[in-house]
């Protein structure tokens, strides 16, 4: 399996929100719940989910509006 790509840190912020949000409720985050949360423009949003999942943070067949499922963390390989 690819490695994603790093994230910046509002991505990173963004994808931690959420997984959190994923493993607490068992459902995919809307957009409209990460705007809220930021405080941000619903369209901003959209492009933090659609470069999440361009970078491999996010799966699914195509980028839909709720992300569907998410990347676990990955400890560093032992050395």
């Amino acid at each position: 399996m690819i490695e994603p790509r790093p994230l910046t840190t509002r991505q990173q912020q963004v994808y931690d929100l959420i997984a959190r949000y994923a493993r607490a409720t068992g459902e995919p985050c809307s957009a409209s719940y990460v705007a809220r949360r930021f405080e941000m423009h619903h369209s901003t949003v959209q492009e933090y989910i659609t470069t999440l999942y361009r970078k491999g943070w996010l799966l699914g067949p195509n980028p839909p509006a709720r992300p569907r499922r998410w990347l676990q963390k990955r400890s560093a390989p032992p050395a």
